[in-house]
């Protein structure tokens, strides 16, 4: 989450589908993941999202 009143954010979420189960060590780095995906990849998708939060944002009302 950005903090409030730095503008809109740029996420990035990319899924992969795999042929296999992945074998990486405990707190794997991303070259390990990249690598043991080598091959393996069936398919992939995208979500690209922006979120902002205003400068003085607002709390919610408590619900009952």
């Amino acid at each position: 989450m950005p903090p409030p009143g730095q503008g809109a954010h740029r996420y990035v979420f990319r899924l992969f589908a795999l042929s296999k189960k992945l074998k990486l060590p405990p707190r794997p780095r991303k070259d390990n993941l990249l690598d043991g995906m080598q091959g393996a990849v069936l398919g992939t998708a995208e979500l690209v999202g922006l979120f902002e939060r205003p400068a003085e944002q607002q709390s919610l009302p408590a619900s009952a």
